[in-house]
């Protein structure tokens, strides 16, 4: 073909802006083309729309156009009409990762890819402009842990230095997963110095709970290390010298799908409960799903290794967010500055934000009036009410404290308000525990707001449909 044609999608001339961009922005796209009497923009996302392009300097076709107010993905690719009364399609590579596209005589070319965001979400403050050091625990460093291996069936290495065994997992795939280093929690923690001279902010690790391969993504239990890692108290004393020097340490959670060698499926026995695949009583029995039991069960990608959890169960659910007690806190409270998530987009929205919970309204509470005790200077009287209102109940906190700049109320609730005093305060910053305060009112499909007036205090309130709660009208004042 001897036109030239050049769009690249992750180039800012050729896409401006080149990566994500908010929802009802506008976006400038431009193509280079050598021979054409018109170009046209072919968008869609929940409709098709066409947009003349025009050319603006010498071979160079451009056009701005706002995108919709919608979150999603948006698609396009180029119309190119030549003077021989050709039209030639020019779109995204046939490996859909976008770049420099490619031109189609003919059929539907692969489409170039916006995601559009929500201009009022906030991703927390700490992860803007920072460094995040990835860690595979088994293969980084070790160090002397108080941990015992308890486990005998497992391969692991004398020497750092030798050779990998070679030997593949039949029923995890083709990966090499069964022979280990013996990389530990105190062995990152020696290394803080060095990560810190890195100019590292977070470290990122890979799972580090109990599992029967070295990359532990075949999670055998939630609530410990694994031994050949370190201890439970290792992973604190690890977060705490971390957090001394500046760093995070954030964990992965692995919530799509267990070990089959776990608690909680025990396909081997291996575990002293009686796991899903042992027994139809076992606790653990509708976490998973069977098509003809046992044997035959829904797995990750069909890794047999890797049975498939169901998000939706209640129990589950509660094992994971409990407060205190879940997976979820228990391992913030430990250290943690948060969670990474696997395979993220094949969890249900409803899960990802957080399941319906009367204790996570307690938790709501409890936050908020930790957070009147924390940053109410002046403070004298904190006043807690729960009244209805036609078919809503209404929870109020109120302070007659400081109250809060005009400026700072309104990113109150997304994740993004700097704790007072600096980091050296001793308070804890009120930003991130009021976000998750309204993830929780919006997950009950509540809504949360707050009103306030420097000098004279501060009323957070959030509501809550009748139907789903039980009370009677109260007051309580501190």
């Amino acid at each position: 073909m001897d036109i030239m044609l050049l769009h690249d999608s992750h180039n800012e001339f050729y896409r401006t802006p080149s990566g994500p961009a908010p929802a009802g922005s506008n976006v400038l796209i431009r193509l280079h083309c050598d021979e054409a009497t018109s170009v046209v923009l072919r968008t869609w996302m929940t409709e098709e729309l066409c947009y003349t392009m025009l050319p603006t300097a010498e071979h160079v076709w451009e056009v701005a156009i706002p995108l919709p107010t919608t979150p999603g993905l948006f698609w396009y690719y180029f119309l190119i009409y030549r003077k021989d009364g050709r039209t030639i399609r020019y779109g995204n590579q046939p490996d859909k990762l976008g770049g420099v596209g490619v031109a189609y005589d003919h059929g539907e070319p692969e489409s170039f890819q916006i995601t559009l965001y929500d201009p009022a979400y906030k991703t927390p403050e700490a992860f803007h402009g920072a460094n995040i050091y990835q860690i595979f625990p088994d293969r980084f460093r070790h160090a002397p842990t108080k941990a015992v291996d308890d486990r005998k069936d497992r391969y692991v290495h004398k020497n750092w230095d030798e050779e990998l065994l070679g030997v593949g997992d039949l029923r995890g795939g083709k990966y090499q997963e069964l022979d280990f280093y013996g990389g530990t929690l105190t062995g990152i923690q020696e290394k803080l110095p060095y990560l810190k001279d890195m100019g590292i902010d977070i470290i990122y690790l890979n799972p580090i709970f109990r599992a029967r391969s070295n990359h532990r993504y075949d999670t055998g239990d939630y609530t410990q290390v694994d031994p050949l890692c370190g201890t439970n108290t290792e992973f604190t004393e690890l977060c705490e010298a971390a957090k001394k020097v500046g760093i995070r340490v954030m964990l992965d959670g692995v919530f799509s799908h267990t070990g089959e060698d776990s608690v909680y499926f025990n396909h081997f026995g291996h575990y002293p409960t009686l796991g899903a695949y042992q027994g139809q009583s076992s606790p653990y029995y509708d976490w998973y799903t069977f098509n003809h039991y046992p044997e035959d069960y829904k797995a990750w990608w069909g890794i047999l290794s890797l049975p498939e959890l169901r998000k939706d169960n209640p129990e589950y659910q509660k094992f994971m967010f409990q407060p205190h007690e879940g997976v979820v806190p228990r391992w913030i409270e430990a250290g943690s500055c948060g969670w990474r998530l696997d395979v993220a987009d094949e969890l249900p929205d409803d899960f990802i934000v957080i399941p319906m919970d009367s204790m996570l309204i307690r938790q709501v509470l409890t936050n908020l009036l930790e957070n009147a005790v924390l940053h109410a200077e002046g403070m004298t009287k904190l006043t807690l009410r729960v009244f209805t209102l036609g078919n809503r109940a209404v929870f109020e906190v109120a302070d007659n404290g400081c109250g809060i700049p005009k400026e700072r109320l309104r990113t109150l609730f997304t994740g993004t308000l700097p704790s007072e005093g600096g980091a050296d305060s001793g308070k804890h910053g009120m930003g991130i525990g009021l976000s998750v305060c309204a993830a929780i009112i919006k997950a009950h499909g509540g809504e949360i707001d707050a009103e306030s007036r420097p000098g004279e205090g501060t009323t957070i309130r959030f509501w809550l449909e009748t139907e789903k709660i039980e009370l009677e009208d109260a007051e309580d004042e501190q």
